[in-house]
């Protein structure tokens, strides 16, 4: 086979990996998760074998030269590294100040995503036992024409009940309208504190599963622990499992 041939069967070979997997095989000492203080609070960053990860909800990453590219949702942002040992430095992008994190789990070696064992002990008492809390989730805008507000609040208590309360309202040139609702039950959970399932058991017999992830952005965490995103939605942590 000639050199070019043997070029060209290379570049298709890479095209056949997928993004994803290109994104971290640039730098695989990389992969695994990593533990650190932001702004005085708990910051933790997990980057998965395949190119996804952790960091205040899924992300994306990829290396290039000596700057770690980290995407979500609402864009990407680049981050100058320096890796020496089980020390993982980051500055640049958007932050202020140099961020130095040590590896808490992760062997650096590029593996399958399914031997990958989720950080944290998985279990359903160490799910239960994170989850336990009251949330709330708020949301609303306002135009020219009109505003709309929504609250949705949920007591999740360690006694195993649970209640749910929703409120919405809004305002136009037709006048004012609210409606509420609200549900209970009981529920048990499987996961650990970064992620899991919920399982709701409704009074009516219903079931339901919601897969909750933490956030690991300090600026959600607040004086009962770290927010939590219930299948798309982030709720703030309000109070402890002792429902009254």
């Amino acid at each position: 086979m000639s050199r070019v041939m043997i070029v060209l069967a290379a570049f298709v070979w890479m095209l056949a990996l997928g993004v994803s997997e290109i994104w971290a095989g640039s730098n695989t000492a990389l992969v695994g998760t990593w533990s650190g203080d932001f702004a005085g609070e708990p910051f933790q960053l997990i980057l998965n074998a395949d190119g996804t990860g952790q960091m205040d909800g899924p992300i994306q990453w990829q290396v290039q030269g000596n700057k770690l590219v980290i995407a979500e949702d609402d864009g990407s942002t680049e981050y100058k590294f320096v890796l020496k040992g089980s020390k993982l430095t980051i500055s640049g992008g958007d932050m202020e100040a140099p961020l130095t994190l040590t590896r808490a789990g992760g062997s650096g070696k590029a593996t399958a995503p399914s031997a990958q064992a989720p950080a944290g002990k998985a279990s359903r008492g160490a799910a239960v036992q994170f989850l336990a809390g009251q949330y709330s989730a708020y949301s609303g805008h306002s135009t020219y024409s009109g505003s709309y507000s929504s609250e949705k609040r949920g007591a999740l208590c360690s006694n195993g009940l649970f209640q749910l309360s929703s409120e919405t309202s809004s305002s136009g040139s037709s006048g004012l309208a609210g409606v509420q609702g609200g549900n209970n039950g009981r529920w048990t959970a499987e996961g650990d504190e970064l992620r899991g399932t919920l399982i709701l058991q409704f009074s009516n017999g219903q079931q339901q599963r919601i897969p909750y992830a933490a956030s690991m952005n300090p600026k959600d965490r607040s004086f009962y622990g770290p927010a939590v995103t219930f299948d798309g939605t982030t709720y703030q942590r309000t109070g402890d499992g002792n429902c009254r």
